[in-house]
């Protein structure tokens, strides 16, 4: 849908013989009064397309290792909502999902270990 958004957008930027940067510029400057039609909201669904498309293609040329990192770093609830749907889990049969379920269960041992490990100093309890 933002991408009809923008594609209408375009064309009619192109029917005023403007660039789309042109036009996002004159929608900015619009000073209509609140309540009548402004071409703003169009605006801002460019400028959300445009970051939208720049995340996208960062995070798939970006390799199977930084790919968890990106979306870590540069969280926006739509586009990981879309990268999970995008990307399903799987059963590790490859080196890299080898490599993922190796750090999940690492990650989990390490927090299970600590919180029982509390727990169990709490109780004064010896391990050993």
């Amino acid at each position: 849908a933002l991408t009809e958004g923008v594609e209408r957008f375009d064309e009619d930027a192109a029917r005023s013989n403007l660039t789309r940067a042109q036009a996002i510029q004159l929608c900015k400057a619009d000073d209509q009064p609140e309540g009548t039609m402004s071409c703003l909201g169009r605006a801002g669904d460019v400028a959300a397309y445009e970051n939208y498309r720049a995340q996208f293609t960062a995070i798939n040329e970006a390799g199977d290792w930084q790919k968890p990192i990106f979306l870590a770093r540069n969280y926006d609830p739509v586009i990981f909502d879309d990268t999970r749907a995008i990307y399903k889990p799987a059963v590790p049969t490859t080196a890299v999902g080898g490599g993922y379920a190796a750090a999940g269960f690492a990650l989990f041992w390490g927090i299970a270990a600590t919180i029982f490990g509390f727990i169990g100093g709490l109780l004064g309890r010896d391990r050993y």
